[in-house]
């Protein structure tokens, strides 16, 4: 069996998809160190540091084992099937999304090998797609919650990322248009000899603010603003499923 039919077997893909979850999990944890770290220093506080030493760098993951042992508890109100499965579709939306990003390639001679679960020509298409199951999900879970605060936060976000997804849409057609295709990977094989971000300087300003408003980062924290809304939508959920 030589390398090509390894990269092409399915017990490959699987064991790659497997590998890049577990990726995604620990850069999700370094992440939310990194951001809880510099919102310390502009708040002139110290930030995690109980943790992996002076710096706190395992503060994550004490916090999702806390997160395993706290209790899980169901609202005595709220719809039980959608309130149990509204967090597997946010956090399944997640996951459909990244089996179809590129974590780097396999170069054999001519030949160019994406390290990806899958390969489809349409995947930038797909990614949007699938990034508007997370509506659906969180719709559910403020519903199913019968909270008046989650029914709001759910409102403003489905607001927000209606609003958002226009200009994030509109800066991905500027993207595939350049690259002359929907597939991540042709597109960053076509930023090969320049990087897209140096010849749309604009489009990538307009691309970081629509993302960040996407993901409800500050300032577009609406959703989920503490002194009005309590925790957002997620507000009565406890234990694994509101981490």
């Amino acid at each position: 069996m030589n390398i090509v039919d390894i990269v092409y077997n399915p017990w490959f893909s699987g064991i790659v998809g497997l590998l890049l979850i577990g990726i995604v999990f620990v850069c999700a944890i370094l992440a939310v160190w990194l951001e809880r770290k510099f919102g310390a220093d502009i708040q002139s506080r110290i930030g995690p540091n109980r943790v992996g030493g002076r710096y706190g760098i395992l503060q994550g993951i004490a916090d999702a084992i806390k997160l395993f042992t706290k209790e899980d508890i169901i609202p005595a109100k709220a719809d039980k099937w959608l309130f149990v499965l509204a967090p597997i579709i946010v956090l399944g939306s997640g996951f459909m999304m990244i089996v179809a990003i590129p974590f780097g390639a396999i170069v054999i001679g001519d030949n160019v090998y994406p390290i990806a679960a899958t390969q489809m020509d349409i995947s930038i298409i797909y990614l949007e797609a699938v990034s508007a199951l997370s509506v659906l999900g969180i719709f559910m879970a403020a519903y199913g919650s019968n909270n008046k605060y989650s029914m709001i936060a759910a409102f403003r976000n489905t607001a927000r990322m209606i609003g958002y997804e226009v200009p994030l849409g509109v800066c991905i057609i500027g993207i595939a248009v350049m690259a002359q295709s929907l597939d991540i990977v042709e597109i960053a094989k076509a930023q090969s000899p320049l990087w897209f971000i140096f010849l749309q300087p604009l489009g990538f300003i307009i691309f970081f603010i629509a993302i960040l408003a996407d993901m409800g980062r500050l300032p577009f924290d609406q959703n989920e603003a503490e002194e009005e809304l309590v925790a957002g939508w997620g507000t009565e959920y406890s234990g694994l499923r509101w981490g």
